[in-house]
C-alpha cells in the first residue's frame, strides 16, 4: 500500500523528510503545512505536492494522512503531535528531535500514542547509519566482551540540535539501558538561542548505568562545544577485550581493536545508504506490523532526559538521579532563567501565530 503522508514545517529538515519517503517507494506525499507562504510554495514546486496548508487542524480535517512528519521548532512538537495522533486516520508520525523540551509533554506524547496504537518514531536517523550498526553488531556478537565505557564527543552545535544525537548513539551502543546518575559542567554562553529556545556554549557530562542482570555497569562521558572541535559523533566504546571507536577523524568510519591484536580491523563502509531513508522505512513498517520503530518515543524520551539532568546537574552542582520525576521543575527554563518566549538567535522575542501554533510562549 502507498501511505499518504502530510509534512508539518517546510524547512530544511523537512526535505530529508520528503526525500526520505520518495524513496522509500511505500508513500506519497499528499500534503505540506507552513506559515511561510514563500517557503511553502518553493516546496510544493519542487516535490510536486498537490496540496497546501497554513494551519496543520485544517490540513488534518481534510487531508485524513497515513503518517505524518513533524518537522517544526521543538516547541511545537506536543501539540502538533497529540492533535495529530487524534486524527482518525493518522497511523504513524515521525517526530522530529528533540521530542520535546520538558518531560510532561514528552510522557503526553508518548502516552497519547500508545492509546491510540499509532507508532510513533523520532528523529534520531543516525540509529539506521550502516556504520552504526556495524558498531551495533560488534557489541552484540560479544567479540570485544561487555561495554565497560564510553566517550562520546559531539565539536559541534548545543545539546537539544546537534549533542542530542551523539548521547542517544551512546544509549543505543549500550542496549538502551537506563542512565542512572549524570554530573554535569555547562556553560550558559552568552544568550544565544536555537530554534526558539536557549542553548550553551559548551558542556562535560559524566554518567553511570549501574550493574544489572549480571552485565557489568557502564561508565560514561559525553563532551559537547557549540564552536568546533576535534570529532563529531565520534565516540569510543572500551569493551572487556577491546575497543571500538566510530567517526575517529582522519580514520575510517569504524576502528576496532582486540587487546590481544596486534593491529587494527578497519571497517570500510563504501557508500552508506541515507539513513533518513532506512528511518522512514522502519517507521512505515512499523505501522504496517504494529511495533515500535527503532528510534520510537521512550528512546527520544531517555535522550532529551540525559540533556535535562545535566541542566539540573550544573544547577545544582551535584549529581542528579535518573530517571527524572515528571514532576521535576523544569531544568531547561530554571537553568537559563529563560522566560518562556520563544526567542530568534539571538534573544529576540517573537509570537509563532497562526498556522502551526497560537502562542510564542512555552507555558
Amino acid at each position: 500500500m502507498a501511505f499518504r503522508v502530510a509534512i508539518i514545517g517546510t524547512g530544511h529538515v523537512a526535505h530529508l523528510h520528503a526525500n526520505a519517503y520518495r524513496a522509500s517507494g511505500k508513500a506519497e506525499i499528499v500534503a505540506i503545512v507552513d506559515i511561510n507562504d514563500e517557503i511553502r510554495a518553493a516546496f510544493q514546486k519542487e516535490y510536486g505536492i498537490p496540496n497546501t496548508y497554513r494551519d496543520y487542524r485544517t490540513m488534518l480535517d481534510s487531508e485524513g494522512p497515513d503518517v505524518v512528519s513533524v518537522c517544526v521548532w521543538p516547541h511545537l512538537h506536543p501539540e502538533i503531535t497529540v492533535t495529530a495522533a487524534g486524527t482518525h486516520s493518522v497511523k504513524g508520525i515521525i517526530c522530529e528531535k528533540p521530542l520535546a523540551l520538558t518531560l510532561p509533554a514528552m510522557n503526553e506524547m508518548i502516552t497519547t500514542c500508545r492509546q491510540r496504537g499509532i507508532a510513533l518514531g523520532v528523529g534520531h536517523q543516525l540509529r539506521h547509519q550502516a556504520r552504526v550498526r556495524a558498531v551495533r553488531e560488534l557489541i552484540s556478537s560479544g567479540a570485544f566482551g561487555a561495554v565497560r565505557r564510553v566517550w562520546a564527543v559531539c565539536g559541534s552545535g548545543d545539546l537539544m540540535s546537534n549533542t542530542i544525537h551523539t548521547i542517544d548513539l551512546v544509549h543505543f551502543f549500550c542496549d538502551d539501558r537506563q542512565v542512572k546518575r549524570v554530573l554535569a559542567q555547562v556553560d550558559p554562553g552568552d544568550g544565544a538561542y536555537r530554534f526558539g529556545h536557549p542553548v550553551e556554549r559548551t558542556s562535560v557530562a559524566y554518567a553511570l548505568i549501574p550493574e544489572e542482570g549480571g552485565i557489568p555497569d557502564v561508565r560514561i562521558c559525553v563532551e559537547s562545544a557549540n564552536c568546533w572541535s576535534q570529532g563529531y559523533h565520534y565516540i569510543t566504546i572500551e569493551c572487556v577485550d577491546g575497543t571500538i571507536e566510530i567517526n575517529r577523524p582522519g580514520s575510517p568510519p569504524v576502528v576496532a581493536k582486540g587487546w590481544r591484536s596486534t593491529g587494527e580491523e578497519l571497517k570500510e563502509m563504501g557508500e552508506e545508504p541515507d539513513p533518513s531513508t532506512l528511518a522512514v522505512r522502519d517507521l512505515l513498517d512499523a505501522v504496517e506490523h504494529h511495533r515500535e520503530p527503532v528510534s520510537n518515543g521512550i528512546t527520544g524520551y531517555k535522550a532529551v532526559e540525559f540533556i535535562l539532568a545535566m541542566y539540573q546537574s550544573a544547577l545544582k552542582r551535584s549529581i542528579v538521579e535518573l530517571p527524572l520525576s515528571v514532576d521535576t521543575p523544569d531544568p531547561l527554563r530554571h537553568f537559563f532563567h529563560w522566560d518562556g518566549v520563544i526567542r530568534g538567535g539571538r534573544g529576540t522575542a517573537f509570537s509563532t501565530t497562526g498556522a502551526v501554533t497560537t502562542t510564542g510562549k512555552i507555558s
